[in-house]
């Protein structure tokens, strides 16, 4: 088995969140000392001492500070290598991952503090192992170990209602044709459904009630997060980006833009200018 070797990005700082550089990544994340904040679907949190972390949509984190005496444990993995990790039980990795998207925050018991921290220790001494002939076999066992740990916290604090095994195929395979990015062509609920073989509103019906969140809603949400990403981008023109997004117009883009992320494609790529401008002044 062969990946990129930066499929899994250790840290022991926060400077790596909510950049374009890791947005696509999976984040975990154990605070030993100190304070941080961040935002995440529209909400702010604020980890200490004890807290877990596991951010599943890495484009919602945005607005990262943290305090001078921050200790902390950070690991970041790709999409891809996710993918190949996450737990064979269908309805048991899409319930987790329904559960972190509205709660990505815990406080972990001492017992749990300490288990979270040995994973870690685990997962940074088998990426140092590159000369093992399993080497991600061995990295992907130690990833499960993690994910189980989290889903048995989650267990702690929520409850062991797993989502039925049908809905959460169907929540599951609708969520990874978003992540394989089908939204930048297809806008249309009825393409996913289509996809599915069920209908429209039994796709609503489901993903609403499993997720909290209509399809539509799923959909504008990625479209928006990626066209905000793509608009950092000052070495790709406006028109470029509605083009790669199969908008039928660049009138219709500026539209749909200003109705989703509260201003024109314009402004949005001046005020990040700004940004850029005012920390590397500072």
């Amino acid at each position: 088995m062969t990946l990129d070797p930066r499929s899994v990005v250790m840290a022991d700082t926060l400077e790596g969140l909510g950049t374009d550089a890791l947005s696509r990544y999976y984040v975990l994340i154990l605070c030993l000392k100190g304070t941080a904040c961040f935002m995440f679907n529209k909400s702010k949190y604020v980890i200490r001492k004890g807290d877990a972390v596991a951010i599943v949509v890495g484009e919602m984190v945005h607005d990262v500070t943290w305090s001078a005496d921050l200790m902390v444990k950070v690991a970041y993995i790709s999409p891809e290598l996710i993918a190949l990790s996450t737990p064979s039980q269908t309805n048991f990795g899409m319930s987790g991952f329904v559960t972190l998207f509205h709660h990505p925050v815990a406080h972990l018991m001492e017992r749990e503090q300490k288990s979270c921290l040995r994973q870690f220790m685990e997962l940074e001494r088998r990426l140092k192992m590159t000369y093992h002939y399993f080497y991600w076999e061995c990295v992907i066992m130690v990833l499960q170990g993690f994910y189980y740990d989290i889903y048995n916290v989650q267990y702690r604090i929520y409850g062991d209602e797993m989502m039925p095994l049908q809905s959460a195929n169907i929540v599951g395979q609708f969520i990874d044709m978003l992540r394989n990015g089908d939204y930048r062509k297809y806008r249309q609920m009825a393409y996913y459904a289509d996809k599915l073989n069920i209908s429209s509103r039994h796709l609503s019906e489901v993903v609403s009630k499993n997720t909290g969140i209509t399809p539509n809603r799923w959909i504008n949400m990625m479209v928006s997060l990626d066209i905000s990403h793509e608009l950092r981008n000052s070495t790709i023109s406006i028109s470029e980006i509605a083009y790669k997004f199969h908008f039928s117009s660049l009138s219709y883009f500026v539209r749909f833009v200003q109705k989703n992320l509260g201003a024109t494609p314009t402004d949005i790529r001046g005020r990040h200018h700004v940004k850029q401008e005012e920390k590397y002044c500072k």
